[in-house]
């Protein structure tokens, strides 16, 4: 496994600033069985947009209680309107187990 982190502005898109960065994907798929590329949410930047050509699927990573979920609704419709494949998801952070609040915490979720 191996981690590169990107040194740049985060408040830029990598993918507008960094030309360098594509060629680096695809040679890295010669190597590599999975490429796991953490980018800003879906809407955030263009970054999903920019990278469609190269991405398989995606995983999306949501985290309960600061993520909306009209956000993951919509991140989801983008998705499939792009005809980008969801492999997966990912839940960030924790949901408390203690007494009711898990039940209270999944019907919160469900309205």
């Amino acid at each position: 496994m191996v981690f590169t982190p990107y040194r740049g502005s985060l408040k830029k898109n990598i993918f507008q600033v960094d030309n360098q960065i594509f060629p680096a994907i695809q040679s890295m798929k010669d190597t590599y069985n999975y490429i796991l590329i953490d980018t800003p949410p879906i809407g955030t930047l263009s970054d999903v947009q920019l990278m469609r050509g190269l991405m398989d699927s995606v995983v999306l990573v949501v985290r309960p209680g600061w993520v909306l979920r009209s956000a993951v609704e919509e991140s989801l419709a983008f998705l499939k309107k792009s005809g980008i494949p969801l492999t997966g998801g990912i839940v960030n952070g924790k949901i408390p187990l203690i007494g009711n609040t898990l039940k209270r915490n999944i019907q919160a979720r469900k309205s």
